[in-house]
């Protein structure tokens, strides 16, 4: 009797054993399950070789951001800031647009401060196979376009053996010839010619058609801000010249 009783008691424990047992393998089979469940998809986003991917389980790249469908294209991505201001140093949007200084670029690159490639000496290039605008823009390829006007012809400035141009200018200047003698030279000066500097060299010739026959301009240069020395020669070895006041020259100059 005192065995039968033992053994019940033993097998009465033994169920209750196995009930606890069971539900606590049930609960930590369910924990762990979750637990997979939330590692694979971190799993996914960072593999074993490294491949890191922001908003996809599938990066088809070492670092992958998969655009967001319901955002626009000036939708971040990739910022470095100031303090979470809205000014960033640098800013990639989902779209391809990259920016220097700014959240709201206007253009597929942009950069609001200077550019500068190489330094101290280096010798690196830049190579445009497109168009160039300076402020006006361009869609035709070759093309050099500087304020709205475009240059269609080759542009070549300080090459083969002459002086290296710094800089152009151009405009119309009034001067008063003076009454020359058969054969004579005198010499006149224009100080509207704005633009022009003393170390400018000036090419000029008579606006439109209203020269006058025999006079001809022989030199021209200039040695004040906005001033231009002529010398007229009349090239008539009979006749005396006497040109009309406020004649207008074109002049071209450089530096």
């Amino acid at each position: 009797m005192k065995l039968k009783y033992m053994e019940n008691v033993y097998m009465l424990f033994s169920w209750k054993d196995i009930r606890v047992g069971l539900v606590a393998f049930l609960v930590a089979a369910v924990f762990f399950v979750a637990i997979s469940v939330w590692a694979t998809t971190i799993g996914t986003n960072i593999d074993a070789t490294g491949t890191l991917g922001a908003a996809t389980s599938t990066p088809w790249g070492t670092l992958a951001v998969e655009q967001r469908a319901d955002q626009g294209e000036l939708k971040p991505v990739f910022v470095v800031g100031d303090s979470g201001t809205s000014s960033p140093a640098i800013f990639v949007s989902q779209k391809g647009v990259v920016s220097f200084g700014s959240s709201t670029p206007t253009a597929t690159l942009l950069n609001l401060g200077d550019v500068a490639i190489g330094r101290n000496g280096s010798t690196n290039d830049v190579y445009i196979s497109g168009g160039l605008g300076v402020g006006n823009a361009t869609t035709t390829d070759g093309n050099l376009e500087v304020n709205g006007r475009t240059l269609t012809a080759t542009l070549a400035v300080g090459t083969g053996n002459g002086n290296v141009v710094d800089r152009m200018v151009h405009g119309t200047c009034t001067v008063n010839p003076p009454s020359l003698s058969a054969g004579d030279t005198g010499h006149a000066a224009c100080t509207d010619a704005t633009g022009v500097t003393a170390s400018d060299r000036v090419l000029t010739g008579v606006e439109g058609s209203a020269w006058l026959d025999d006079v001809v301009i022989t030199a021209a240069s200039s040695t004040a801000a906005d001033t231009i020395n002529f010398v007229f020669k009349n090239t008539s070895t009979t006749t005396i010249r006497d040109i009309a006041s406020g004649v207008h020259i074109y002049y071209f100059g450089t530096q």
